[in-house]
């Protein structure tokens, strides 16, 4: 039987009749506004609660791969970016390395 706001009336007003305004407040206030069909069980909440749990996890684990394929990409480009500067520090010092021997030379017949 679902309770009607008729019958919480009733109730109410037999309460009030036998107790008081005071105390049929009271316990009125106590009582959900709607039938007891609407209030969630601890049943409900374990639900919702394993729900939220596998949808975090989820969440999680698209997060995780996200930032593992963004460090992933950072990586390479660093890798690129020493790959490059290895190459020029290579050229200068070969550079550097032939225009030494080019001194030396000309030095050696001028001397």
């Amino acid at each position: 039987m679902a309770i009607t706001e008729e019958v919480r009336h009733r109730v109410y007003e037999a309460i009030r009749a036998s107790h008081g305004d005071e105390v049929a407040n009271g316990l009125m206030e106590m009582l959900p506004p709607v039938g007891w069909a609407d209030v969630a069980t601890k049943h409900d909440l374990d639900v919702l609660r394993v729900m939220l749990e596998e949808r975090m996890d989820l969440r999680m684990e698209a997060l995780e791969a996200r930032l593992g394929q963004r460090l992933e990409s950072s990586l390479k480009d660093i890798q690129q970016e020493m790959r490059e500067q290895a190459n020029r520090f290579i050229g200068w010092v070969v550079g550097a390395a032939g225009l030494s021997v080019a001194a030396a030379s000309l030095i050696s017949r001028v001397g």
